[in-house]
């Protein structure tokens, strides 16, 4: 296009778009991605000490509740005490019809 055709165009759109104002353009949408940029960075540094945080009260969690609720040796205790039961029961038996 002659600069004589791009005349007659922006006169007939009513605005004319210089390299000028492609470069400020440009220029103000790579100022935009640079914030963006800072502001992605921020978040994954922001997620990372979060995660960090849960695992942390995870593990403390779990303690408490190990501390608070001792499955393991409830378990444990409960056992042995159906064991002793059991075996009480057998002797009982064995006494009553002296087989």
């Amino acid at each position: 296009m002659t600069s004589e055709e791009a005349q007659r165009h922006a006169a007939e759109v009513g605005f004319v778009i210089t390299l000028r104002d492609v470069w400020v353009e440009v220029t103000r949408m790579s100022a935009k991605v640079d914030q963006i940029d800072g502001k992605l960075a921020h978040s994954e540094d922001d997620y990372k000490r979060l995660a960090a945080m849960v695992e942390s009260n995870g593990t403390r969690i779990t303690a408490l509740e190990s501390r608070r609720w001792p499955t393991q040796q409830v378990t444990a205790v409960v056992a042995l005490g159906m064991l002793i039961l059991t075996l009480a029961g057998l002797v009982a038996t064995v006494i009553v019809t002296g087989k």
